[in-house]
């Protein structure tokens, strides 16, 4: 049986990288990572990138930029 994981973040990449290295860790072998970078603006997404495990799957949103209206722009 596959486990999926599913981990959402933003801004959070100590947080991330440790519970990343704790799935990594785990005796079953039959899992899949799914990380889902809600447009973080730290160095996430090119942590995401350095992740070889074939196992580990990421979506990453593109940051939102705001106008100064007040309003955002994907």
């Amino acid at each position: 049986m596959k486990i999926s994981i599913i981990i959402p973040t933003f801004n959070r990449l100590p947080v991330l990288k440790r519970a990343v290295a704790s799935v990594m860790k785990q005796t079953h072998e039959s899992w899949e990572l799914i990380i889902i970078d809600d447009g973080s603006t730290d160095e996430t997404a090119s942590y995401l990138e350095s992740i070889t495990d074939k196992r580990v799957f990421s979506l990453v949103q593109a940051p939102v930029v705001e106008l100064d209206d007040g309003q955002g722009l994907l």
